[in-house]
């Protein structure tokens, strides 16, 4: 009796167990039909109120979710929100030469370093998690693209790494001189996409920049 009694407890657990399996995929699925909802809401929000928007970058090891514009310059983004409205901490940007479609060879993206962690005031952040880098994703009309983070040091305003006329091979070759002074570095592997996209915020009298590289998944 005892044993039946220990087999029906081990039955009545391994159910709860399967339930409870059942109950976080339902949960699980559930949340990701509302996060796309809200995302799908605000990305309509957001084309509606800006033409200039571009894209949508996400980082969520450090809170990134925002809009991409561009402008006709790269000064009137720095204190307006994608909606054209006045706001001090300005916008994602992407550079005014870029093409709209993140299909150049180094696509680069500001933000200012805001000491409340908004924008780009996190980037900093990004060295010490080394190897639990997760992906860049930027969603574009064009679709979902991902980058692997391949450097992030500190550079002068000066720094060829931000003059956009350069061959494949003249861009790597600016990146891989910043590897000796770099915060964080991984090897690019050879038949990655020549496809770069930079975050840029100011760090003193620095800059900050992140490389990644588009994955091409």
């Amino acid at each position: 009796m005892k044993y039946c009694r220990k087999i029906a407890a081990v039955l009545l657990f391994l159910w709860g167990m399967t339930e409870m399996s059942y109950i976080a995929a339902d949960y699980q699925e559930g949340e990701a039909i509302y996060t796309e909802a809200r995302m799908q809401q605000l990305e309509q929000t957001a084309k509606e109120q800006s033409a200039d928007m571009v894209g949508w970058l996400y980082m969520d090891q450090i809170g990134i979710d925002y809009p991409v514009v561009q402008g006709e310059d790269n000064e009137f983004y720095l204190t307006h929100a994608y909606d054209r409205t006045e706001h001090a901490g300005g916008s994602i940007m992407m550079n005014c030469d870029n093409g709209p479609a993140f299909s150049d060879l180094n696509t680069i993206l500001y933000g200012h370093n805001m000491k409340n962690g908004t924008m780009f005031g996190r980037l900093s952040e990004l060295p010490a998690l080394k190897e639990e880098l997760a992906e860049i994703i930027v969603e574009t009309p064009g679709g979902e693209r991902r980058y692997q983070i391949l450097c992030i040091a500190k550079v002068r305003d000066d720094n060829p790494i931000f003059q956009m006329q350069r061959t494949e091979a003249e861009f790597i070759s600016c990146v891989e001189a910043l590897k000796g002074d770099a915060l964080y570095w991984r090897e690019r592997k050879d038949d990655q996409a020549g496809q770069f996209l930079t975050l840029v915020t100011c760090s003193g009298e620095f800059k900050l920049v992140v490389i990644a590289g588009y994955t091409d998944l």
